[in-house]
């Protein structure tokens, strides 16, 4: 006959519940009590503690025997006080014995028994104090070094700078190692008592339900590891180093692409036992104002007279990165291209240059680099050493230049009556597309008259009026 079920009723089991299934009813308990899924919500954490003595009596077959038999007097010896006490939360401080006993492995078994959840990473500690109590040790291996914080910054580049390469200056913030002390920080240096050396404490805190445990940097020496007397610190720096602006260099390769990463190893801040971190680059690439970049291709828009359009020539392109002479070999008939250039005849036929349609000049695009990833490496001592040889463009494959012509036609007004009639002999006129026989036998054919867009700056009234009794043109149908 069980003496007492009070404690079988905050797990939710029946007295005759196996160990089993006694864990399995306090694992579910536990994930939905606990004060961290519950935003330590008082009343969740009184609850909580109630099901973990609960479980950590009826868990220990002697513990469970003694309840079953005499209740919570078995337990403590202190019947009433006792079941007071846990019926409100706050048996925890009961002076038993053998309460002392159960709760100093309170908790040690649950982070083993919800190894396979997320609560896993909590740490439970001595459940003998309502307060959190503070302790801090020092770190082992004093002399380890452990890797600096990364540096990152974006540098902007122009298309001419990826298309040629450039050499990136840099002047940024940086801790260093002062030259005077060499990063000792002063004469008779110590090392801190606090953390021997490591620069770093571990500080736990715990109370009953809970213990947690963070690395820090030390206090005492502010992650320096040593402490030097105030007469014989370094007049020149804080505790052996100073932030300073150093300058940097760094190769921007032939080709490279907004978004790619130059890696300036080691070149962050300094500090003791500590591995400087990268100094990152990360490169943004500004808009050309009439070139556009398309992978390892270029492509731009090019203004081209009717006489080059129709017989080829020589056209002047102002708007590429570097000045440039494009050679037009439209018909290939060498009388002709000689007496316009001499290098005209070597190029490719390509025929009549049309407004809109796309030429093609081979290896004139972006240079094309073996960055992996659109990340490299570089080492700042030997970026000017290796700098003519990584700007010069022989060595690199190219894309193309994609040239889009638009060809502008001359004023008529600048040809005589003459060279009107020759032109509209020699010149062929455009085949118009012309409907179906039935659609057309449907629809009237519409005639209008061609325009100029209206200046809105002069006035909405012709200067000239047409004379009394004639009339302006109009369209209509035939």
């Amino acid at each position: 006959m069980v003496s007492d079920t009070h404690l079988y009723d905050i797990l939710t089991v029946a007295h005759s519940a196996s160990t089993e299934e006694i864990s399995r009813a306090y694992k579910k308990l536990a994930l939905k009590y606990h004060p961290d899924k519950n935003k330590h919500d008082p009343q969740s954490t009184e609850h909580f503690k109630e099901i973990t003595r609960a479980y950590e009596v009826l868990r220990d077959e002697k513990a469970r025997s003694v309840y079953d038999h005499y209740g919570e007097a078995g337990l403590d010896g202190t019947a009433a006080e006792a079941q007071k006490k846990s019926r409100s939360g706050c048996a925890f401080n009961s002076p038993g014995p053998f309460t002392a006993n159960i709760f100093t492995q309170m908790f040690s078994n649950l982070n083993d028994m919800l190894k396979s959840n997320d609560m896993n990473n909590f740490a439970f500690g001595n459940l003998a104090s309502d307060q959190f109590e503070h302790h801090v040790q020092s770190m082992t291996d004093p002399h380890k070094l452990r890797h600096g914080a990364d540096i990152y910054h974006t540098y902007d580049v122009t298309l001419e700078d990826l298309y040629f390469g450039k050499v990136a200056k840099l002047q940024l913030p940086r801790i260093s190692k002062c030259k005077h002390c060499h990063g000792i920080g002063g004469a008779n240096p110590k090392s801190c008592p606090s953390c021997e050396g490591s620069g770093r404490v571990m500080m736990t805190m715990a109370n009953k339900f809970c213990r947690s445990q963070e690395v820090s940097s030390c206090r005492a020496c502010d992650g320096t590891g040593t402490v030097v007397s105030p007469n014989d610190q370094c007049p020149h720096c804080n505790r052996g180093y100073v932030r300073e602006k150093k300058l940097l260099k760094a190769n921007i390769l032939p080709g490279s692409k907004g978004g790619d990463k130059i890696i300036l190893q080691g070149q962050a801040d300094e500090g003791r036992n500590t591995l400087p971190g990268d100094v990152i680059i990360q490169l943004r690439e500004l808009p050309h104002s009439s070139i556009v970049r398309r992978n390892n291709d270029l492509y731009l828009e090019q203004p081209i007279d009717l006489k080059t359009a129709l017989l080829g020539g020589t056209v002047k392109v102002d708007n590429f990165i570097q000045p440039l002479r494009l050679f037009v070999n439209v018909h290939g008939r060498t009388g002709i291209n000689d007496d316009i250039n001499e290098h005209v005849k070597d190029g490719e036929i390509v025929g009549t240059i049309n407004s809109g349609t796309p030429k093609l000049v081979t290896e004139l695009g972006m240079p094309i680099n073996d960055v992996i990833d659109g990340t490299y490496y570089q080492n700042p001592d030997e970026v000017e050493e290796f700098s003519s040889a990584v700007f010069d463009l022989s060595h690199y494959q190219r894309g193309n230049l994609f040239i889009k012509f638009d060809v502008r036609l001359p004023e008529t007004t600048s040809f005589s009556i003459d060279d009107l009639k020759m032109l509209s002999n020699i010149l062929p006129s455009e085949t118009s597309h012309e409907a179906p026989e039935d659609s057309r036998a449907q629809k009237p054919t519409l005639h209008a008259y061609l325009s100029n867009l209206p200046s809105y700056n002069q006035p909405t009234t012709p200067k000239h009026k047409a004379p009394m009794g004639t009339k302006r043109p109009r369209s209509g149908l035939s």
